[in-house]
C-alpha cells in the first residue's frame, strides 16, 4: 500500500511541479475542432495502470481556441479503496512542512500550510491547476484543514471524500518536428509557453491509432517512471 500511496504522491507532484513550468513562443497551431482523449489502461506510474484509481472522465481535451484541459477524477471505488488501505496512523505523523518548503513554495511563495484554502486559490489562480470536488463545508474536509492549519499534518481519521480529481487548464500548439536520428516528422503537443530553441516540460506526441484509426496522445516521464497513453473518445 505504501506503493498506492507513492503513485497518488507522484501525481500531485507531476501536476503541481511539472506541468507549469515553461518559457513562451510565437506562432500558434490548433486543432480544426474540439479533441478529447481518454486515458487507456496503458496509462501507468510505477507499473501500476491508473484506470484502478481514475474515473473514465479522466483524460485531455484540447481545443479548437488552444485551450488545454487535463482532468484526474478519482473513480467511485477509489476514496474508499484509499481508506482502507492507507496506513492513517503513521502517514498522520508525517510532517509535510518540509515538502512544502522544498518543493512547494520556490514554485508558489506565498504558499503557506496556515491558510489551505487561499493556497489552493493561489495555485488555482496563477497557474490553472485546481482540486476539483473539495467541499470546505464538509465536515471531513473541515478536519482535514483544521489538522494541517495547527500541525502540518494529516489527522488520523481522514477520510478522503469522493468526487475528488485535479484539473489542470493551459494553453497548448501543435508542432511538427523532425528526429534527429532518423530523419522521421511527428506531430507535438506543447503545452504553455516555451522559450526560443528551448521545449516546455511537458511535449505530448500525437498518432493515429492503426486499429481503430482514432488519434492517440502518448507522453513518457522517465523519473516518474509515468507513461500517458490516451487514445480520441
Amino acid at each position: 500500500m505504501k506503493k498506492i500511496f507513492t503513485v497518488v504522491f507522484l501525481i500531485i507532484a507531476f501536476v503541481l511541479c511539472v506541468l507549469p513550468l515553461s518559457g513562451c513562443g510565437d506562432k500558434k497551431t490548433y486543432v480544426e475542432e474540439d479533441m478529447s482523449f481518454a486515458l487507456t489502461n496503458k496509462t501507468t506510474v510505477m507499473g501500476i495502470p491508473l484506470n484502478l484509481v481514475l474515473d473514465a472522465s479522466s483524460g485531455i481535451e484540447l481545443k479548437e481556441d488552444g485551450t488545454f484541459v487535463l482532468n484526474l477524477m478519482l473513480n467511485d471505488g477509489a476514496p474508499q479503496l484509499l481508506n482502507n488501505y492507507f496506513d492513517l496512523e503513521a502517514m498522520s505523523k508525517a510532517d509535510l512542512s518540509g515538502f512544502i518548503n522544498a518543493y512547494v513554495k520556490p514554485i508558489f511563495p506565498g504558499f503557506t500550510l496556515d491558510d489551505v484554502k487561499g493556497s489552493l486559490d493561489l495555485i488555482k489562480n496563477s497557474l490553472g491547476t485546481e482540486i476539483v470536488g473539495l467541499d470546505f463545508e464538509d465536515e471531513n474536509v473541515k478536519k482535514l484543514v483544521e489538522s494541517l492549519e495547527t500541525t502540518g499534518k494529516i489527522n488520523s481519521d481522514l477520510v478522503i471524500p469522493e468526487g475528488l480529481g485535479i484539473r489542470y487548464t493551459s494553453f497548448y500548439e501543435i508542432k511538427t518536428l523532425k528526429s534527429e536520428t532518423t530523419g522521421k516528422e511527428y506531430t507535438a503537443i506543447f503545452t504553455d509557453k516555451y522559450s526560443e530553441g528551448g521545449e516546455p516540460y511537458f511535449v505530448l506526441t500525437m498518432d493515429t491509432d492503426s486499429e481503430s484509426g482514432k488519434k492517440t496522445l502518448n507522453m513518457r516521464v522517465e523519473f516518474l517512471n509515468l507513461t500517458l497513453n490516451l487514445l480520441q473518445r
